[in-house]
């Protein structure tokens, strides 16, 4: 009678934790619902060059990440495709653990380079646009506990690319290039000078 007491209370107290467990998993999840994951901007970060030709690009895309709720959340990855024009050119793999603090708003940089292949597309035809097309996945977090399945939140927006800003960067290059080729062809002349005296 005893025993049958005990293992009906531990039963009991089983149920209500895992009820209450469950019911905190599904509040929390509403929660990760009204979070917001915008890519506001995109902007040139460096341009590596091979000679004058440009080797490769990298570009910074801002993700705003808004929780307007009371709890804590996590961010675990971003991985998106990246288009120019309508042609896939790369992926971003973005990991990093986030923590999204409750009523507050965060902005993360992620960074995209543009490989030789996008870079002979950007040559030769001069796409308008970059897209990126991806998933934000995001964990839940009951109290310090990390719930380890991500939720994964689309994103997707078109960005003109910033050829301004491109092309000045090249022409800077190309610009430094002679002036360098100036100066070589200057102390030539000079030592040739000395020479024939």
């Amino acid at each position: 009678m005893k025993n049958s007491v005990i293992l009906m209370t531990i039963t009991v107290f089983a149920v209500l934790t895992a009820c209450g467990t469950m019911d905190q998993n599904i509040q929390a999840r509403k929660n990760l619902e009204k979070c917001t994951f915008e890519l506001e901007d995109l902007k040139l970060n460096r341009i590596e060059f091979e000679g004058i030709a440009p080797k490769l690009v990298d570009l910074d895309i801002y993700l705003k990440i808004t929780n307007p709720t009371e709890n804590d959340d996590v961010m675990d990855r971003v991985e998106a495709d990246v288009f120019l024009d309508r042609t896939k050119t790369t992926n971003i793999e973005h990991k990093k653990f986030l923590r999204l603090k409750g009523r507050e708003s965060s902005v993360e940089r992620v960074l995209v380079e543009l490989p030789a292949k996008a870079l002979i597309k950007l040559a030769k035809e001069r796409p308008e646009t970059v897209t990126v097309d991806g998933k934000v996945y995001a964990n839940i977090l009951m109290g310090s506990f990390t719930l380890a399945t991500s939720i994964p939140i689309p994103i997707r927006k078109t960005f003109p690319i910033p050829w301004d800003r491109i092309d000045a960067e090249i022409a800077k290059k190309k610009g430094q290039a002679v002036e360098k080729a100036e100066d070589k062809a200057k102390d030539l002349t000079k030592d040739l000078k000395k020479k024939l005296r």
